[in-house]
């Protein structure tokens, strides 16, 4: 996109090897230590996707730790504990938006023998060497690019690969890989053209170093809870993919409804989760007829054809947030 700093950015910075902050640091281990030991137990994989299964398999035991951790409902992979009662865990939480159960049986067990042994895991690996993986594309003519899994992402990660602003832990964080990956214009010609004629926001980044809904509640009320001082999650803000309850501070919805704005959310029965307006007490509380749920809340049967009759007619809001069904949404478990 234009003005976007990428790979052949004369002025990007530099690590602290000397080389370019795109030849990012990869990590080589002699044995893995998927599921921290747990690996040799019955896990029974349904042939349905496989980008749980890809993804958890090649997880060191740390990264499989911070996933668990920061999955919904979150689960606590200790030192000692069973693997059976991990597996039970596992099967029983969603990562990413994807339910685990989706692909991994329920009768998924293991024996008394093997416990999580995160000491262990830790040992096997190398840690960093001179090898280094530079940026690639991703071409849709001869790969199947377009039905890969999602990179690792969240709280533990993005600081992972931040490194104190080291900027040098991409493929060391997490799982070395898709996270260096691009698509040329060749593979996204549509996408390019809109960005060629109505970006506007240049040089966009990330609000916060975490996963998706708290950077989708700076999008919506430009704060995840730590400066507007909430209770939630202990003061520090909302870190992870939980969708919270009892939130309550002031929207860009109302801010508009103030100004006397035009707005209007667009959105099907299926939003994928991902209009954080839901997620605020004074949405919840409001009735058909009033303004935050006429505006926020009120589905429809076809986003597009909803928002195409708006335009059609002369009635799209000075403010318009549009929000994909899952099966639009381009999402890893949703491919183009």
């Amino acid at each position: 996109m234009k003005g976007v700093r990428g790979f052949n950015d004369r002025a990007h910075p530099k690590l602290s090897n000397g080389k370019s902050i795109w030849h990012q640091p990869i990590e080589s281990r002699k044995v893995t230590d998927a599921f921290c030991g747990c690996a040799p137990c019955d896990f029974k994989w349904k042939e349905l996707r496989g980008e749980l299964k890809d993804l958890f398999y090649n997880m060191s035991c740390q990264n499989f730790v911070n996933a668990m951790d920061g999955s919904t409902p979150s689960v606590k992979v200790e030192e000692g504990m069973s693997c059976k009662d991990m597996i039970n865990g596992l099967v029983g939480t969603s990562f990413q938006h994807m339910k685990v159960s989706d692909e991994l049986s329920t009768s998924s067990t293991c024996d008394a023998q093997y416990n999580v042994n995160i000491t262990s895991s830790k040992m096997l690996q190398d840690g960093h060497d001179d090898k280094y993986q530079l940026p690639y594309p991703l071409h849709f003519e001869n790969t199947s690019a377009t039905c890969m899994s999602a990179p690792s992402m969240g709280y533990d990660w993005d600081i992972g690969m931040w490194n104190g602003g080291k900027m040098d832990a991409w493929d060391t964080a997490r799982n070395a890989g898709f996270g260096m990956a691009y698509f040329n214009r060749t593979d996204l010609p549509f996408y390019h053209a809109l960005a060629d004629a109505f970006t506007i926001g240049d040089q966009y980044f990330q609000s916060t170093f975490t996963a998706t809904n708290p950077n989708r509640l700076h999008q919506f009320t430009g704060s995840n809870g730590l400066s507007v001082d909430s209770p939630i999650k202990h003061g520090t803000g909302i870190l992870d993919d939980d969708e919270p309850a009892g939130v309550n501070w002031t929207t860009l919805g109302e801010l508009l409804e103030e100004k006397n704005i035009s707005w209007k959310v667009y959105q099907e029965q299926d939003n994928f989760g991902d209009n954080a307006f839901e997620w605020f007490d004074q949405y919840r509380a409001a009735k058909p007829g009033e303004p935050l749920y006429e505006k926020a809340m009120k589905r429809s049967d076809n986003v597009t054809e909803d928002f195409k009759l708006d335009i059609n007619s002369g009635n799209l809001p000075q403010v318009s947030i549009v929000i994909a069904p899952a099966w639009l949404s381009e999402h890893a478990t949703n491919h183009p």
